[in-house]
Formats: structure tokens, sequence, C-alpha cells
């Protein structure tokens, strides 16, 4: 989930360009609309130009510190028959986004509106608090603590569809489509304190968990991939709301 919301502020930081070049970085070009092919050759220069800088933050076009990125909190829930839980991780920590390599990006601004990209992310390290309490593969599991996680070779592919709207007698970008898909190479975490910190009982299904993880990546996957495509819809209209569209793609 990390890697697809970092994921996303470096495309929003590629794509999305202010029309007052003195508010911007000077390591950012400004990428026109006008002709598509030079808008994605633009795009691609900055995710490029942009990634020393990405892990302390580039601020003036809100984009927050990446490496390691913070996230409060995040929220999983399911109720499959291999899968039924509650999980709430808060005080995510998440390293290694700066070291991002783009595989792909598609943009258009002039007549359709869309970003699409695909990212590929070496190495992830997360830590966080967890709670958890269901069934994984149909095995119990429960406990809070902290939760350690170590995720190679991830692909993100995040697709945004927008459309114009009329606010206040200008034109405003709307993202009313966005759908996020993730690609995990090899993955291995450790609960700790599970079972009110029974080690034996932690330790078995840390282990079965670790040698299951292809299994419980086709499960959970899903649901992550929802909770970000909303929460990238949320922030990306956040943003398409705080200048008129000619304004963030000029002609």
């Amino acid at each position: 989930m990390a890697a697809a919301m970092g994921f996303f502020l470096i495309v929003l930081s590629a794509a999305v360009s202010i029309a007052n070049a003195k508010s911007l970085p000077n390591y950012i070009s400004i990428c026109h609309r006008s002709n598509k092919e030079e808008l994605i050759k633009c795009g691609l220069k900055n995710t490029v130009d942009v990634q020393p800088h990405i892990a302390n933050g580039v601020p003036e076009i809100n984009v927050p510190p990446m490496d390691p990125l913070t996230i409060p909190e995040i929220k999983l829930q399911q109720g499959t028959q291999a899968v039924n839980y509650k999980c709430t991780l808060s005080n995510v920590k998440v390293r290694g986004l700066s070291q991002y390599k783009f595989v792909d990006i598609d943009s258009e601004m002039e007549g359709k509106y869309y970003i699409r990209g695909k990212v590929s992310l070496p190495q992830i390290y997360l830590d966080a608090d967890y709670e958890i309490d269901g069934k994984v593969l149909l095995v119990p599991i429960k406990g809070e603590g902290l939760y350690k996680g170590n995720y190679t070779n991830t692909i993100a592919d995040i697709n945004i569809d927008a459309e114009l709207v009329d606010k206040k007698g200008k034109k405003y970008l709307n993202a009313k489509s966005v759908t996020a898909k993730l690609e995990v190479g090899n993955s291995a975490g450790s609960f700790e304190n599970l079972f009110s910190g029974d080690s034996t009982l932690t330790q078995a299904t840390n282990s079965f968990l670790n040698e299951n993880s292809k299994d419980l990546q086709k499960e959970i996957l899903p649901a992550v991939e929802e909770v970000v495509a909303q929460l990238i819809k949320q922030i990306i209209n956040q943003v398409f709301d705080t200048l008129p569209y000619e304004e963030l793609f000029p002609k």
C-alpha cells in the first residue's frame, strides 16, 4: 500500500506543472499539455530529476518526505473464507521509496484526462504498530505490538481517469476513477507479541505466514489495492481543487 502511495506522489510531481515557474524548484520542468509525446517525455525527465530530492520531500509541489514515508494509520478488513480479519497499522514508516525506477508512464490532459504509470521498487522496508484479530489463510491471528516487513521487486501500477468540472466560473480537474494494482516479488514479515506474548505461537504464526507469502499476497492484495485507490482519489482531488485546469496544465 505504501509503495503505491509513494508512487502516486512521484507521478504527481512529474505530471502536474504550475503556471508560475518561480514556485517550482529549478530541477522540475513545466510540462505543457498540448503535445502528448512531449508531455510524457517531460514527465519522465522530471521523475529522474526529482529523484535525488524525493527523500526529503518537495514542499513546493506538496510532496512530503518519502524516505522514510510516514503514514499515520492504515485500516484493513476482509471477510472471505481464507482471510477474515480486522487490522490497524499506525505510526507506519516506509523506507526505500526513493530508489524507484519507472517502467512506463502515460498521460494526456487535452480532450482526455488521465495519468497512468508503472514503477519498480527494488526494496521496501516497513515498520508499524499493529493491532489484528481474525484468521489469515484459515489460521487464527490476534495481537498488538510491532510489525516489520521487507518487500522486494514491487511493481505498482496506478490509473487515474479525470474529467473537467465547472467551479466558480472556471474549469477544474476531478478524478472520477482510480485503480491500483500491486505485484510483490518476495515478502517477509514479523509480528511481535502475538497471542498476548506467547513466543511459541508468535514464532509459529510468523513462520507459517512467511512460508505461504505468495498465497497470502493473493488473498490480501485486493483489499490493499482498494484502500490505496480510495486514498489516491481523495488526495489527487485535493490537489486538483487548488488551481484551475489551465494553471495546473498550461497549453
